[in-house]
């Protein structure tokens, strides 16, 4: 099948709403600690460095890459951002979800430009088998931003391998830097929010949605039914396994459907599911939320 290169598919150089930094820098905000002191106390973020015990790690990815991790003693105390991670593996110590945290609240909305957005990396399992018919049947409803990012970058065969997953990896579009809150402005120019993502450690990107008044259509799977208690979702119909993590599959005619539901809903209906979600989201405003690291 040639590759389907939609008109609404965006290139931007954002580096994703989970990024180790931008989690980083909300939870030294959060809980008033300066760079340096994290280093005193080795709170641990992100990929793991095999020399060195820590007395906390926050294990913000996931995915097979990190087993060492998840099987031996290298921390004191660990955390984890959603159950999901929390029921993936067998640990040794029994690690504490502390989820993922949204950085803006906005009020809930009636309006919106288009209705359905996703924005994802290059990350295989954020582009399962069957999104291209989705795409294609969307078509101009449906506004896709990839992610200039590849966490998998030490291993360029991964880029390549979800570049071929992507039916509309925009080889030939125009690239835009996006701050984090031009990135909530644009969550919340679309009616829904439309993941088609397989897996992930939180997966972020349906919250963000969720704080900016934009309800999200999700996998009915964890991590997303951790915090999607206000959207719609659609069923997974089985997993298959990468080198890297697995990956929930889903029939794309079941996400279409899902999708017409989404696109006749009524005004008031609309606005009491943005209303939900942005209570929802209030939970998980990052003040709140990454000050529990040092319980």
């Amino acid at each position: 099948m040639p590759l389907l290169i939609p008109l609404r598919a965006v290139h931007t150089s954002y580096k994703g709403a989970a990024s180790i930094e931008n989690v980083k820098s909300d939870i030294i905000e959060a809980t008033g600690a300066a760079r340096d002191v994290w280093a005193i106390d080795n709170l641990y973020f992100g990929y793991p460095d095999f020399q060195r015990y820590y007395q906390r790690c926050y294990i913000i990815l996931d995915g097979y890459y990190y087993e060492d991790m998840h099987e031996d003693e290298y921390c004191g105390k660990v955390y984890v951002p959603s159950q999901a991670v929390l029921e993936r593996y067998k640990w040794r110590v029994t690690p504490r979800v502390v989820p993922h945290a949204v950085r803006f609240l906005l009020p809930p909305k009636h309006d919106y430009k288009v209705p359905f957005l996703y924005v994802a990396g290059l990350a295989p399992r954020k582009y399962p088998p069957g999104s291209d018919v989705v795409i294609k049947q969307l078509g101009n409803n449906f506004l896709v931003y990839t992610v200039d990012f590849n966490p998998y970058e030490a291993d360029r065969s991964v880029e390549e391998y979800a570049t071929k997953l992507n039916p509309y990896y925009p080889v030939n579009t125009k690239a835009y830097t996006l701050s984090r809150f031009q990135l909530y402005k644009l969550y919340r120019s679309a009616k829904f929010y439309l993941s088609l993502s397989g897996n992930g450690a939180f997966e972020m990107t349906p919250l963000e949605a969720m704080a900016s008044g934009t309800p999200p259509i999700t996998l009915d799977v964890k991590p997303f039914t951790e915090y999607n208690n206000c959207g719609l979702t659609f069923h997974a119909t089985g997993v298959y396994r990468t080198p890297y993590t697995d990956i929930y599959l889903y029939d794309p005619m079941e996400v279409v459907e899902v999708a017409k539901y989404a696109m006749g809903m009524g005004k008031e209906e609309y606005y009491d599911m943005s209303s939900r979600c942005v209570q929802t989201a209030k939970r998980y405003y990052f003040l709140n939320v990454y000050k529990h690291l040092f319980d």
